[in-house]
């Protein structure tokens, strides 16, 4: 029995994808800063458990850090947005694991730890 509608293929490569949009590119960028950032927080909070709490300058400097890549990271997930014809889910992954990566260093800052 033959199938009447039969999925085109793209560009001959016989692989059928589920969009053909490809990923807004500030919508990678900013995905690309959130594992950046996410890192750099990680690495905060491991050297301040090896040196039980007296890290000092240098994680303070790493939160910094992980805190501005962040915000540079919401912010390049909400001009993905703003290109035509594109898959946002890249945007929208970036822009939420990015903000709550600053939420959560702000609650850090706001606390007192």
């Amino acid at each position: 029995m033959k199938m009447k509608n039969k999925p085109e293929k793209i560009e001959k490569t016989g692989k059928i994808p589920f969009s053909a949009k490809k990923a807004a590119k500030s919508g990678v960028i900013s995905c690309v800063l959130l594992a950046g950032s996410l890192l750099l927080l990680i690495a905060a909070v491991v050297l301040s458990f090896s040196r039980q709490g007296e890290g000092g300058r240098l994680v303070g400097v790493i939160g910094v850090l992980s805190f501005l890549v962040a915000a540079a990271g919401c912010v390049y997930g909400f001009l993905g947005f703003r290109e035509e014809d594109r898959n946002y889910g890249v945007c929208t992954a970036g822009a939420v694991g990015s903000g709550l990566i600053l939420l959560f260093e702000l609650f850090l800052c706001l606390s007192g730890m």
